[in-house]
């Protein structure tokens, strides 16, 4: 999990060593660096046990062709958001398609359904809202489309 803190600087926060408390609990030791810090101060909290998230590949929607003089590998994911918490949660869940600066080399974003996508990273992210002992299934893909005789690692 990720701390994001806006408007830090009214604390009067030094740089130094802190405790971590999640939900009451003590759940580790971390360094706050407040010297590189612009207007959002970020800190990791650490992992969660209670949302688990997992991703896979689909095998039935990847696949391999052979496109005249190009090769198209295409590829499918599933990742699945499963809330432990007895409370729902909000959760931005990031993934990220393949970036090429090949023009020999394309690469097509498939549907990508409620996401925010940046161009410039390959960033894909949404934002989701799950309840209680619920499981939210996130689906996403892309094509990567290049020259036969070209050698290009695709995963």
């Amino acid at each position: 999990m990720l701390a994001k803190v806006t408007g830090w600087e009214d604390y009067n926060l030094l740089s130094g060593n802190m405790n971590l408390y999640f939900e009451g609990t003590f759940v580790g030791k971390s360094y706050l660096n407040v010297k590189d810090t612009k207007d959002t101060l970020d800190f990791s909290l650490g992992v969660d046990d209670n949302i688990v998230v997992e991703r896979k590949k689909q095998k039935d929607y990847s696949s391999k062709q052979l496109i005249g003089a190009n090769q198209k590998v295409s590829y499918s994911w599933e990742i699945n958001v499963r809330n432990k918490k007895k409370t729902p949660i909000t959760i931005v869940v990031e993934d990220q398609v393949p970036l090429t600066s090949d023009k020999q080399i394309e690469i097509e974003k498939g549907e990508t359904p409620n996401a925010i996508f940046d161009e410039t990273t390959g960033i894909i992210s949404w934002k989701e809202n799950i309840k209680s002992a619920e499981t939210q299934k996130i689906n996403f893909s892309y094509s990567i489309k290049y020259p036969k005789d070209k050698r290009v690692d695709t995963e």
